[in-house]
């Protein structure tokens, strides 16, 4: 062989696996696990915004029950379970209802010790729902039969007639109008940390805007 074949072998374009192994490294992910109660309504909701916005190292758990604790101690065995496994989440989301739930003050204090975020809303998650639609921040009590979920979910329908719980396909239903409901959902915190108060507001907003960044 020559030494003008020697030449010509080494100008040969490199082969698409030499040039992937010479690219610089993308950066991993940031892996999320975001723990809900119930197994219908939230998990739902947060499962198809992670189908939208294509964000495949979210993880959305929905076996942890039906109480703010039980979603504490799920989100803690996931959490050291994957930890131990060297592959441990970078934040961790717990979003509950306060509703008429005797632990939900201690379930929140059990997360910020863990270093979890919790996504609360007051009475419950059909109140960010509304706030699609609306404004407002009367407070949503109990009646004779119905508790305050109930009744957010009722006056959540009046606008959303089809609505019910553990429907899919609500977070690419109302997507349109996420940001009316972001807009209304800071003014009911606002409004709700002036008047002392945590009837009725809700932090969904700030899990909605954490995915819409991890997206961008």
């Amino acid at each position: 062989m020559g030494t003008d074949d020697l030449h010509k072998k080494r100008r040969n374009p490199k082969t698409g696996r030499q040039l992937a192994r010479n690219s610089p490294k993308q950066p991993p992910a940031t892996k999320i696990l975001i723990v809900s109660e119930g197994s219908n309504t939230e998990p739902q909701y947060f499962k198809d915004a992670k189908k939208v916005y294509r964000l495949h190292a979210v993880v959305v758990d929905d076996r942890a029950g039906s109480a703010p604790v039980s979603v504490y101690r799920r989100a803690k065995d996931l959490s050291e379970y994957a930890k131990n496994k060297g592959d441990a989440y970078d934040t961790v989301f717990c979003v509950i209802d306060k509703d008429e739930h005797a632990g939900y003050q201690d379930a929140l204090e059990r997360m910020r010790m863990s270093g979890f975020k919790a996504i609360t809303s007051v009475p419950c998650f059909e109140y960010w729902l509304l706030l699609h639609f609306t404004f407002t921040t009367k407070p949503i009590a109990r009646t004779q039969k119905k508790s305050p979920g109930d009744v957010a979910e009722k006056q959540l329908k009046e606008k959303m007639p089809h609505y019910r719980k553990g429907m899919s396909g609500v977070f690419s239903e109302l997507e349109d109008r996420l940001p009316t409901a972001i807009n209304n959902a800071q003014r009911a915190h606002d409004a709700a940390k002036s008047g002392r108060t945590d009837n009725p507001s809700t932090r969904v907003h700030e899990l909605v805007c954490y995915l819409q960044e991890l997206r961008n």
